[in-house]
């Protein structure tokens, strides 16, 4: 296999783990730039950014072995708890802030939100899609941030695999505005 298939065969399997119902669901913006919070190696990042869906992605990991892969991918990483340290972005910086599980390792996830929020632009939209927290706890946790939430949807975790044994997690997306 020469250099140029391994690379090729690479980049498919790293591309392939991008969120690309996501991807596709964006509008181009030039001016957009988005806020992930557990962007893990930045694969849903790069894409946008290949596919011209944004002008920027910073990502917010806290495992550091995924955090320094998506350095390589990524506008930016941020590899702490925003309510532990000052985030070097200044208010209404962002105009996408999508909200993963990751948000359930910090230790204060509430707090983690509180400081997240402001980084949104008054007319930013934040998207969660968790399924490490309840439907009422994440409409908690955003509403007590200072989001309106205007939709809540959840997804799966009724019938368990093949329809017996252990369920599979319930996904829940939000979407809110600030």
């Amino acid at each position: 296999m020469s250099l140029a298939d391994t690379q090729a065969k690479a980049s498919r399997a790293f591309f392939a783990a991008a969120d690309h119902e996501l991807i596709d669901a964006l509008t181009a913006d030039s001016d957009l730039w988005v806020l992930e919070v557990g962007c893990r190696t930045g694969a849903t990042g790069a894409l946008a950014l290949r596919s011209g869906k944004c002008a920027a992605w910073v990502g917010l990991e806290p495992d550091p072995k995924s955090a320094s892969e998506a350095m390589f991918a990524l506008t930016d990483v941020i590899g702490t708890d925003p309510a532990k340290a000052a985030l070097p972005y200044g208010r209404a910086a962002f105009g996408l802030l999508i909200i993963g599980d990751a948000l359930a390792d910090f230790a204060d996830p509430a707090a983690s939100l509180k400081v997240l929020v402001p980084l949104l632009r008054p007319s930013g939209k934040a998207l969660a899609g968790v399924t490490r927290f309840r439907e009422r706890e994440i409409v908690r946790l955003l509403k007590g941030a200072g989001l309106r939430v205007s939709a809540v949807h959840a997804v799966g975790g009724k019938a368990g695999f093949l329809g017996f044994g252990r369920q599979p997690p319930q996904r829940v997306e939000v979407v809110a505005k600030r």
